[in-house]
């Protein structure tokens, strides 16, 4: 689950930066005289990234897919033994945890222009998310190695709170340079916190509902991607008080979801460093279900 998690997590970043950066540089080319629409294939590409992508998957899946005699040997636990308390705190830790991630590259470009107000925001938020992926991709490699040594949930805490402190650092940022460094900060402590917290997600779920289980974790992620953007009228409205409040009180926001989601994590019995789990894992056995 280690590995897996941290292998995950460092295409997830890998991916969504090269993407980025392509779709960047194809925009950028629309000033440029020419019959080509660079938006339109800008589109394209990413529609035949997604097609490309799903088609794989689907592949991987049905090949690995097992027997009906194998799934029909293993009765599904009860619906009250995989959504219990603990997984239902697991699943609003990830929802505020993900709102937090997805606050500032949202509204990233904004706050570099109407606070930081550096000459040319848009180079500046590129040389951001460059950080921030390079940065994520060198930390999700990182954590699987210390997972074993410290268990996944303090490694998942750990990343909540520096990514906070990290994201309060913004309010000091007066440059171009103290942004970056501060966002190349903030993505190895996302990538820390991303690659335990799926790592945990794995564990609480069980063998013979995974599907339906991570089907839900994928939902807290959606929902706390979803919240995100919705804070545009809260900026706007503190906006009204005072120049440049809304954006302060975005930061000081986002700063307190990834402690929030920390605090709910704390109950969740799951990561912790056991022991046995060593045995367990170089055994081949079975993470524990939600149940217990």
């Amino acid at each position: 689950i280690n590995a897996a998690s941290s292998i995950k997590i460092l295409l997830d970043a890998a991916g969504g930066v090269t993407l980025i950066f392509i779709a960047g540089t194809l925009i950028g080319l629309e000033a440029a005289p020419g019959v080509v629409d660079w938006r339109w294939l800008t589109l394209a590409l990413l529609g035949v990234g997604l097609l490309a992508a799903g088609t794989v998957t689907c592949q991987t899946v049905l090949s690995r897919q097992p027997p009906p005699s194998a799934i029909a040997a293993e009765p599904p636990l009860p619906a009250r033994q995989r959504l219990n308390l603990e997984f239902s705190l697991f699943l609003l830790s990830r929802l505020l945890l993900m709102a937090a991630v997805f606050i500032f590259p949202t509204y990233g470009l904004y706050f570099v222009m109407d606070v930081v107000e550096v000459e040319q925001p848009a180079q500046v938020v590129a040389w951001m998310i460059l950080a921030i992926g390079g940065a994520l991709v060198l930390a999700a490699w990182l954590s699987g190695r210390v997972f074993d040594r410290l268990g996944r949930k303090p490694v998942a805490l750990a990343g909540a709170v520096a990514a906070a402190l990290s994201t309060a650092a913004l309010l000091a940022a007066n440059g171009a340079l103290a942004v970056v460094l501060t966002a190349s900060v903030i993505g190895a402590a996302v990538g820390m916190l991303l690659s335990a917290n799926w790592a945990m997600a794995n564990e609480l779920s069980d063998r013979q509902n995974a599907g339906l289980l991570m089907g839900i974790v994928n939902l807290a992620t959606i929902g706390g991607a979803a919240a995100a953007r919705t804070l545009g009228p809260f900026i706007d409205w503190l906006n009204r008080f005072s120049e440049d409040r809304g954006y302060y009180g975005l930061i000081a926001l986002c700063a307190a979801l990834f402690l929030l989601g920390a605090l709910a994590l704390l109950p969740v019995k799951a990561g912790q460093r056991r022991p046995a789990e060593g045995g367990a894992a170089a055994s081949g056995g079975e993470p524990p279900g939600v149940g217990g």
